[in-house]
């Protein structure tokens, strides 16, 4: 019996590129945030090499469907550590319920545990909930530099660039 092998979604792309054939990416995400006219971060992580904690601390927001209502999941994750130092789960997309919140937890988290926040680089996609007021007042605050990461049809764009 010849069993396939398993390939994981980003090699599989990879494959494909490299053979010749373009891979169709069906729209069916829902788009969470209108992030049009916020002020971008430049990336702060690319070539930096992590060798401590409270370096670097990225955070996303995911989401799912539950009983016919979205839920919106945020984590706070040490890289270094590998380690959730905040989250929140919310029924809104609101910075009040998501980002700020986890941020505030990390803060306390560390804080707690003697290490210092100052100076930590806070890497996100630059979703909209990363830009309100009150989020960058508290990053403001603590010293804590903002980052923003290439978005996945940001990186799918400069690929598509390079084909001749």
């Amino acid at each position: 019996m010849i069993r396939p092998k398993t390939i994981g979604r980003d090699r599989f792309e990879a494959f494909c590129f490299e053979h010749g054939f373009q891979v169709i990416v069906s729209k069916n995400y829902r788009r969470t945030t209108n992030s049009l006219g916020v002020t971008r971060f430049p990336n702060l992580v690319t070539g930096l090499k992590i060798s401590r904690p409270n370096q670097v601390w990225v955070s996303d927001i995911t989401y799912f469907e539950l009983a016919g209502k979205w839920c919106y999941l945020t984590f706070i994750i040490d890289i270094y550590a590998r380690t959730i130092i905040g989250f929140t789960a919310s029924r809104e997309l609101c910075a009040e319920q998501t980002s700020l919140p986890a941020l505030k937890m990390a803060i306390r988290f560390r804080k707690s545990s003697y290490h210092k926040v100052t100076g930590v680089i806070f890497h996100s996609d630059g979703g909209g909930q990363y830009h309100s007021k009150e989020f960058l007042k508290l990053t403001r605050m603590n010293y804590i530099k903002n980052s923003l990461r290439m978005t996945f049809t940001r990186i799918r764009s400069l690929k598509e660039s390079t084909v001749l």
